[in-house]
């Protein structure tokens, strides 16, 4: 979290990182997922962080 002082694009790439390292620990955890409503909640959860990795990843390459 440290890299994300002092600066907008500090803050980005953490945001970037956390989101990245978010998208791996959920696609982890989904494959051992056998039922339906929780296997959705994990899908709906990767949605948003594919989302706002995107954005991070936009706003740093302006």
């Amino acid at each position: 979290m440290k890299q994300g002082t002092g600066s907008e694009d500090g803050a980005l790439r953490a945001g970037l990182t956390f989101e990245t390292d978010d998208i791996a620990a959920l696609t982890k955890a989904r494959s051992g997922l056998d039922a339906p409503d929780a296997e959705q909640v994990y899908a709906n959860l990767l949605v948003a962080s594919r989302m706002h990795q995107a954005v991070f990843g936009h706003r740093l390459d302006r």
